[in-house]
């Protein structure tokens, strides 16, 4: 990526609840929407708003093939969580599974290169421990 886009990508730094955007600790739920549902995540960690560059990187990456983007993706989530007050050390990375006929057209799975990319780079495990239904 030029040093131009780069500079346009909106890095995000305050953890927010995925629910409904209220400022929380630790990227987790706020305590309404944890109350409110029963959900089975702790909470979603978002390094950067999906807007130009990022949505153009992530088309081409799922899309063009340029499988080298994934690791500026991965940059992108492996900075956040060094530069926040995340915990993460116990963390897995594990990927979202595509549906096997949409991971034979692509040829590859755009979340599994981006999870290996962060598990390395973290030395923290990883792996397939995901399945689609």
């Amino acid at each position: 990526m030029c040093a131009e886009c780069a500079g346009k990508v909106e890095r995000l730094s305050t953890s927010v609840c995925y629910e409904c955007g209220r400022i929380t600790q630790h990227s987790s739920y706020c305590s309404v929407c944890k109350n409110r549902k029963l959900l089975k995540l702790n909470g979603i960690i978002v390094s950067a708003k999906y807007e130009s560059p990022v949505k153009e990187l992530v088309a081409g990456l799922k899309y063009g093939g340029y499988i080298e983007i994934s690791e500026l993706l991965g940059e992108l989530i492996v900075q956040r969580l060094l530069n926040s007050d995340i915990k993460f050390e116990k963390a897995v990375f594990v990927p979202v599974p595509l549906h096997r006929s949409r991971e034979l057209v692509r040829g590859f799975n755009q979340s599994e290169l981006i999870a290996r990319y962060i598990s390395k780079k973290l030395n923290l495990p990883g792996g397939d421990a995901l399945k689609k239904n």
